[in-house]
């Protein structure tokens, strides 16, 4: 890798006690962050709730309270024991609203979840698609104040969600008429099908950033607006493209996390396919005044640093904005985290980063 390109060194560290047994596997599972004033909230991607941390000192947040989405939305409640497959977080600062995403991507097991079968066996499990319902979920909750601070509580019937169902959603049925991703739809994640793993909410537009499709080596992030605070615009009036569909040159990677900032986007850039690296973060300037779909100018997208990996583990899944005393600084929070990572089962270290 060029200097040019090259891996940034972590600024600090913030440790993160997540070690409820009630939240499965959350803390080798991290796919998404944010942070609300002196919380941090979590989701996994084998989990099935919101998780929120409260700081107890500069750095070290602890005090785990989690949120069971299925108690808010009656339609999880037929698959209580499958994943959500939370891939993002994002907290709108306008509208006081906490947005989270799942990837409403089709899912193949892998090799290693199948150790003990029979090759045949293997071969034929391998061959078998899984729509799982759980993962169409794309809602915000409003929070208020709460003995965690001025926005930490889920205010009670706040809770919205785009409308799904066992087999699809709106938000689903509507990209479907994209002829760009529909040729994507039928392919499972982590083989370049359609996989949303990105997003942020501000300025009453939401950002949708796609794992995969790649196409032709550009990155998919796709724009809806937000309507009355907590409704994303699916359909429009005179039955044009409700959406804008922005193509990103992130040099062949897919995107793994948005994060509003001003009238930009940092945007965390990862394989499609499932390997090691690299990991990339970029800024998208002006991202939340633009208006055209098609391919982003270049000269807008600016390469910031990267996010070095170990083999097989440590893959960067979620970033937010982090600031205390001093200029504003991003957290990196991590998929298949290393041993040292998870230090024992005490608590989860997530790394700092500063911002160029």
């Amino acid at each position: 890798m060029s200097d040019s390109l090259s891996d940034a060194t972590r600024a600090s560290t913030i440790s993160l006690h997540i070690g409820d047994p009630s939240v499965k596997k959350l803390s080798t599972s991290l796919s998404a962050i944010e942070k609300i004033d002196d919380s941090i909230w979590l989701a996994g991607d084998e989990s099935r709730s919101l998780v929120r941390v409260t700081r107890r000192s500069d750095a070290d947040f602890g005090d785990q309270k989690d949120f069971e989405l299925s108690e808010q939305f009656p339609a999880l409640q037929r698959k209580i024991k499958q994943e959500l497959d939370l891939e993002a977080l994002s907290w709108d600062v306008e509208k006081h609203r906490l947005w989270f995403v799942g990837s409403h991507s089709l899912r193949r097991k892998d090799w290693d979840e199948m150790d003990h079968a029979p090759a045949d066996a293997a071969l034929r499990a391998l061959g078998r698609l899984d729509r799982q319902e759980n993962r169409y979920v794309l809602g915000s909750v409003e929070l208020g104040p709460g003995p965690a601070g001025p926005h930490s509580e889920p205010v009670a019937d706040s809770w919205s969600v785009v409308k799904f169902d066992q087999d699809s959603s709106s938000l689903f049925t509507l990209l479907k008429r994209n002829p760009v991703l529909d040729p994507f739809m039928k392919i499972p994640s982590k083989e370049n099908g359609f996989d949303i793993e990105g997003l942020a909410v501000a300025k009453d537009r939401l950002f949708l950033g796609l794992r995969g499709p790649v196409i032709r080596g550009l990155a998919s992030v796709l724009q809806f607006d937000v309507r009355e605070a907590k409704h994303v615009v699916l359909e429009s009036a005179d039955g044009s493209q409700p959406y804008r569909h922005f193509l990103l040159d992130l040099a062949g990677l897919g995107i793994r996390d948005l994060c509003a900032h001003g009238d930009d986007l940092f945007v965390l850039a990862g394989p499609t396919m499932k390997l090691d690296g690299p990991i990339r973060v970029y800024r998208w300037t002006g991202a939340l005044k633009s208006n055209a779909s098609g391919l982003v100018d270049t000269a807008s997208i600016k390469f910031l640093f990267g996010i070095g990996t170990q083999e097989g583990h440590d893959h960067a899944e979620g970033i937010a904005l982090f600031k205390q005393a001093g200029p504003t600084q991003m957290i990196v929070v991590f998929d298949s985290p290393s041993a040292e990572r998870l230090n024992g089962g005490t608590h989860y270290t997530a790394d700092i980063f500063d911002l160029p």
